[in-house]
């Protein structure tokens, strides 16, 4: 995987701190909840590769790369807040964290998607193998 140049995605890290992805998440995905902030706090430091775009000094965009002891990393959390989206920053950000993994000897690289990032994963190369769906359950009213 070939990084982007550097003047693509001038702000990034792959030192990202896990405490932003969650409330990132949420405001990407407007589930009205903080579900993602919530479960991102039990996750244990150091778990995963956390990447994260910047507009200057606000987080725009993140994903988080998992590696596992079969050679695969599996790509989570990726969002880019509304009104930063148009601009490339997922993909980007993904094209850096896929030369991170290849460098940690990583073969494969897996992840559930939504449909709006369909586009972005194929033009990195990721292929689907089976469809899925987001279900919810909420209280009777």
């Amino acid at each position: 995987m070939e990084r982007p140049a550097p003047d693509e995605l001038p702000e990034w890290t792959g030192e990202g701190d896990l405490a932003v992805v969650g409330p990132l998440n949420d405001r990407a995905y407007d589930f009205g909840t903080d579900s993602f902030t919530r479960a991102m706090r039990r996750m244990p430091a150091g778990a995963s590769h956390v990447y994260v775009a910047y507009d200057g000094d606000i987080p725009v965009g993140c994903l988080l790369m998992t590696d596992d002891d079969t050679l695969n990393s599996d790509l989570e959390c990726v969002a880019v807040l509304p009104e930063a989206r148009g601009r490339g920053i997922s993909g980007k950000l993904l094209r850096h964290a896929l030369a991170d993994a290849a460098a940690r000897g990583i073969e494969t690289s897996t992840l559930v998607a939504t449909r709006l990032g369909y586009p972005v994963y194929e033009r990195v190369g990721y292929r689907a193998i089976e469809p899925v769906s987001m279900w919810q359950r909420t209280r009777a009213a």
